[in-house]
């Protein structure tokens, strides 16, 4: 009974020990995603919309996953509704390298056929 005691006792500090070199490896990536919803401009309530774009950002670098339907969009970060960079990114290439920003900033995307998506980067 005792060295089945001493076994449980073996085996659950290998668990635990197994999980905190598994979290101890985990990547330290200083890339942020956020996920930029189509802008409702009026004042009635709506559904959130299903189509949105997905911006991965670093410091020095965004990338965009595009929705099959928008070929391109102009692409235009916003410091207190103040332009800081804007940019036109394409389907075919939907990066851009930014300049080194500090703080909160707004990301308002513009796509060709007038539609808004807009969200808030944390630099």
């Amino acid at each position: 009974m005792n060295r089945f005691k001493y076994l449980i006792i073996l085996t659950s500090l290998l668990a635990c020990s197994y999980n905190v070199f598994a979290d101890s490896t985990a990547s330290t990536s200083n890339k942020k995603t956020e996920i930029l919803h189509e802008r409702n401009p009026g004042d009635r309530p709506k559904a959130p919309s299903r189509i949105f774009i997905e911006c991965r950002y670093g410091i020095g670098h965004m990338e965009f996953t595009i929705p099959e339907n928008i070929y391109g969009m102009t692409v235009n970060i916003l410091r207190e509704e103040a332009c800081e960079f804007s940019c036109y990114v394409t389907s075919e290439e939907p990066y851009i390298d930014i300049p080194t920003f500090s703080g909160e900033y707004t990301v308002q995307c513009v796509t060709d056929d007038g539609s808004i998506f807009s969200g808030i980067l944390q630099f």
